[in-house]
């Protein structure tokens, strides 16, 4: 289950959804759930150009959101994705160490270090 995490730790979470435009328009519709005076944090596999972390951060913040921050899996910030993202009200942007970032804050070591052994070795797992 993708969500399992949230269900698990009695997490809101919704799904927005996006429809590309053009190379850097993008168009984004928030789920009906209240976000109102509640921080919020963005989840997203790819930050590229930006465009679709900013664009989410400008209408969860018209939503009143109190803060948005943006957890991040590969984070290219080509060019100056990253300052976009800022402007538009993003707080903190964490990202993990699959590609080198000064956002950089969440090691993806133990994970793989976990699937070596139990993909390529048929090991259990040392780290539990």
């Amino acid at each position: 289950m993708k969500w399992r995490p949230a269900v698990q730790h009695h997490l809101d979470y919704a799904v927005a959804k996006k429809v590309r435009t053009g190379d850097r328009e993008v168009e984004v519709t928030l789920p009906s759930m209240s976000v109102q005076g509640r921080p919020v944090i963005l989840l997203d596999d790819i930050a590229s150009s930006g465009h679709t972390l900013a664009r989410t951060t400008e209408l969860l913040l018209q939503a009143g959101a109190q803060t948005v921050d943006v957890i991040v899996t590969h984070a290219l910030f080509m060019g100056s994705a990253l300052e976009l993202v800022k402007r538009a009200g993003v707080s903190e942007v964490w990202s993990t160490d699959c590609i080198d970032h000064p956002s950089n804050a969440i090691s993806m070591l133990p994970a793989m270090a976990r699937a070596w052994n139990r993909v390529i070795w048929n090991m259990a797992d040392p780290l539990n």
